[in-house]
Order: C-alpha cells, then structure tokens, then sequence
C-alpha cells in the first residue's frame, strides 16, 4: 500500500472538534450549521420552524458524526408524525427541554429539499447540543467540517418550507405552547414589629420571587408573594404582580457591588415595610408613656 493511501485511510478517522455557538433566533444558514450546505431555516429560541434541505450529494447518505445522537435518531427516524422533538443521549425522549437550559440533548428535526420534483429528499436530522446551546464540529475527510449528530435521508415528514407559511403565525402559536424557563426562589426572611393599639408584636415575612421570561416576546413578569398582619393582627398573604418588557436577555455576570442579588431585595423590602413600622412603633411608645405618666 502507498504511503498516501495509509495517510488517507489514517486522517479519514481522525475527529478534530470546536465549539460552536449555535444561533438563537432568526434566518439560521450553512455558515451556522456546518456541514449542512446549502440548508437553512427560521429559528426561535433555536429551535427551526420552517426551513428547506440544500441540494448537495451529500445529502443522499447516512451521516453520523460520532455514535452521540444514534439513539436519538433511531426513534426519530422511526416517528412518523412529529418533526421536532428532543432527546438525551441515550434515546429517553425529553419532555419540556429547553435548548441551553442546563442539560445537553439531541435537537431532531426534520427537513425537505425545497425542489418540486419526486425525487426531493426528505431527511432528519438530529445535532447534539451541550448544556449552553453549544454545538460540536467534528472534522471527517469524507465530509470535511460537520456538526456533531446524524442525519438521515428518507423521513416520512419534514417541517414546511418557509416560503410557503406565515411566520408571524408560526411564531405566535410557537409562543403560546412553548415552554417557558422559570425560577422559584426565596428572596429573604425579615423579622419586623407590628404596632396595634400600643402593643408591639413580631412580624415574620418571608418573600418568594417567582421570575418568567418569553424570550421571543422579551416579556419578564415578577410575582412577589408576602406574608404580613393587617390592621386587626390577623397574618395575611399578599401579592404583588411587576410586569416589564426588556429589550436583551443576557446571562452576563453582576457586577461586584459588595451586594448579592438577595441582599439587594432583601434591602429594599425591608425599607420599604420596616420604617413606617418603627415610626408607628415609635408613636405607640410615646402614647403608652404618656398613658402611663
């Protein structure tokens, strides 16, 4: 054998892989997904909602870049009615995953060839994306640089062309179903003073924060749930409902303040309920002194 021929046989097995950010919203082309040449489709929240096969021979064979999404993909290949679904590694299909929500998966979605013709293919695909909405490229000599998954041609169903729909539509309806990430936390615990008629009691509050976001709507809603006394000293529960719109959604660090997040909160809060107590505490004292005197 030639010492070509070996070098060949030797690179064509050798996997070279980066990172790769894939794209969150929008028009997503062959240069975000590599290897997919000529492929494109519209995506919110990076899942696609429409998008078309490109026409390269590639596109004829079975593709798989590392064994990472073959489970996956054996049970997608073999689902004859959804076209977008989510998997973990070993095939268990994910129910309300998000993609970059803090666990790897297998984003499966079907594809067709945009051409009219019988012989348009239809194929799916499933690209393995890590924890932080990362891709892997692998590098193969057969099919140079590509995305780390598997592809299969023959599917049964693919998403419509994106041509041919209403995307306001499609983004609408997507953002009435989709899951929404959340979080539920205890802000602070404060320990304040109920004055009524005179008499000084302690006051527990506990606030719970529950934060949601739509990031295609870029809506962020804050409910605050508080417990307190009212005027008879009777413990209630109140709630109070923020909602704003903001125009980024980042995951960028805080600055280093000196406070916490909590801290902050629990600052706030607690002027806000804490000083008008001590001042009425601070007029009952005086009105028992004087009762007293």
């Amino acid at each position: 054998m030639r010492l070509n021929s070996i070098i060949i046989l030797a690179c064509a097995n050798v996997a070279i892989s980066t990172m790769h950010l894939m794209a969150r919203d929008g028009p997503v082309s062959d240069i975000d997904l590599i290897g997919y040449i000529g492929t494109s489709y519209q995506a919110i929240r990076y899942e696609p909602l429409c998008g078309s096969l490109g026409s390269d021979s590639r596109f004829q064979k079975t593709i798989d870049m590392t064994e990472r999404c073959v489970p996956a993909m054996q049970l997608f290949s073999n689902n004859t009615v959804d076209r977008l679904a989510f998997y973990d590694i070993t095939g268990v299909r994910l129910k309300n995953a998000v993609v970059g929500g803090g666990h790897d998966l297998c984003m499966c979605f079907s594809l067709a060839q945009s051409t009219s013709t019988t012989s348009a293919i239809k194929a799916d695909i499933c690209i393995w994306i890590n924890s932080v909405a990362q891709a892997e490229i692998y590098w193969r000599l057969d099919v140079d640089s590509f995305l780390t998954g598997s592809y299969r041609p023959g599917a049964y169903k693919a998403l419509p062309a994106c041509g041919s729909v209403d995307l306001d539509s499609l983004k609408a309806s997507w953002s009435a179903t989709a899951v929404q990430p959340s979080v539920t936390e205890i802000v602070s615990t404060l320990s304040n003073v109920n004055v009524n008629g005179g008499k000084v009691t302690a006051v527990t509050q506990t606030v719970i924060s529950t934060s949601s976001f739509t990031p295609s709507v870029i809506d962020y809603t804050t409910f605050t749930v508080f417990t307190t006394t009212n005027s008879q000293g009777v413990l209630t529960t109140q709630t109070s409902t923020i909602a704003t719109q903001l125009p980024v959604v980042t995951n960028s660090p805080p600055s280093d303040t000196g406070l916490s997040r909590s801290d902050k909160i629990a600052l706030g809060v607690g002027l806000s309920i804490s000083l008008p107590t001590i001042i009425l505490m601070i007029i009952g004292l005086c009105l028992r002194g004087k009762q007293l005197g």
